[in-house]
């Protein structure tokens, strides 16, 4: 599962979002390893595998936005993925992926904006407002993809393992700024199938008065005994 979200709200954002999804998704498809069993030499690689992936996508975008006569593109760009009971996320921007096991929610991803509280390195590019009528730093992206600079964009990559009855859930910030943890917590602990509880957290964050594109993908792993 994977959702990217244009920085600024243009026509350049979207082209940016979905060229860097594209682009994704053939990566994935043509020069992906499936691995069945998945250890920590396997789980390193896939790991490395996913940040050549993501350095690619990324070089991508700043090409086409170099291209572009509306200028740079930059996108979010966060991904859940993994086989049997490993599973990995990798991410950039301030779009977010939860993990609700036992009636807990955990965040997975940690947002890569000024506010975001991050342990990490001072990011190389300006810092970019991805909503101009934004006033908190919620909404300053430290970290995109396209972002120009040496170094290009910091990258999180993680491994865990699921277990039995997990729900995941990969989203925009169009849901987040508008709709809280715990209400996010409570759909996701109801026993609809995944695909009416994206319907209902978009309800949910258009209701409450997001103008911002809100994208939700959830889904509900079983594992057997």
């Amino acid at each position: 599962m994977f959702v990217a979200d244009g920085v600024r709200g243009t026509a350049a954002s979207e082209s940016a979002s979905r060229l860097a999804l594209v682009s994704l998704l053939q990566l994935f498809l043509h020069f992906g390893k499936w691995n069945v069993r998945i250890d920590d030499k396997v789980a390193q690689e896939i790991m490395d595998r996913a940040e050549r992936f993501y350095r690619h996508v990324d070089g991508t975008v700043v090409y086409q936005g170099l291209q572009s006569p509306e200028g740079g593109m930059q996108t979010t760009l966060t991904a859940v993925f993994g086989a049997g009971r490993d599973l990995f996320f990798a991410h950039v921007g301030h779009s977010r992926a939860y993990l609700f096991r036992a009636g807990e929610l955990l965040r997975l991803t940690t947002d890569h904006t000024v506010g975001g509280q991050r342990k990490t390195r001072v990011p190389a590019a300006p810092l970019v407002d991805v909503n101009v009528a934004a006033r908190d730093v919620r909404h300053i992206l430290t970290e995109t993809i396209g972002m120009r600079g040496p170094a290009g964009p910091m990258i999180d990559i993680e491994h865990f393992k699921i277990d039995n009855d997990d729900v995941v859930l990969v989203c925009t910030n169009g849901l987040t700024d508008m709709v809280s943890e715990d209400v996010i917590a409570a759909v996701l602990a109801s026993k609809m199938p995944p695909e009416l509880q994206c319907k209902t957290l978009v309800e949910a964050a258009m209701e409450a008065g997001g103008d911002d594109d809100a994208t939700v993908l959830v889904a509900h792993y079983h594992i057997p005994d």
